[in-house]
């Protein structure tokens, strides 16, 4: 799911999932003895809206223009913005970036008709539990019978890894 990583102190980053079509964002924390705290601290900094150009998902960023807040250090000169991954959106002394990023998930295959697994080749049927890669959008058996994403280090189609607890592939830290 896509999210935004947000510097709430010097190197601790949180994530604010974006799991709503139109996702207000303020400004971080103070943090403690914080001689200059932002002016828009409690007010949102700026709005994320969830659009859809055909099966993908596209995030805007919407906001009043202004010098301070920039993404990827270029001023927001139209009040609008439409964010890839890993985008810089800075205001004030607020520091986020955009992820695109999804975690891989067991879940039932909802499609009407069976697909071929990536890595046995055998169908998925409609309601088996599967996995679709995060990374590169394959379909994998993941059951207690066919643990076929799993079975591996890595997606069969990509460098995804699979373990369950394998986590983002990056953060900021890694910048």
């Amino acid at each position: 799911m896509p999210h935004l990583w947000v510097e709430e102190l010097p190197g601790e980053w949180a994530i604010i999932t974006l799991d709503r079509p139109l996702v207000p964002v303020t400004a971080p924390r103070v943090a403690a003895g914080d001689a200059q705290p932002s002016r828009l601290r409690g007010a949102p900094a700026f709005v994320l809206a969830r659009g859809s150009a055909g099966p993908l998902a596209l995030w805007c960023l919407l906001a009043a223009p202004r010098p301070v807040l920039r993404v990827n250090g270029a001023p927001l000169v139209a009040g609008i913005r439409l964010l890839a991954d890993r985008d810089e959106i800075r205001v004030d002394d607020g520091t986020w970036y955009f992820s695109s990023e999804a975690l891989a998930r067991i879940e039932a295959f909802a499609a009407s008709h069976a697909t071929p697994c990536a890595r046995c080749q055998q169908p998925i049927a409609p309601g088996a539990m599967a996995v679709r890669c995060p990374g590169c959008g394959l379909w994998h058996h993941e059951s207690d019978a066919s643990r076929c994403f799993s079975y591996a280090e890595t997606c069969a189609g990509c460098p995804q890894p699979s373990a369950a607890d394998a986590g983002y592939c990056w953060t900021p830290a890694e910048r």
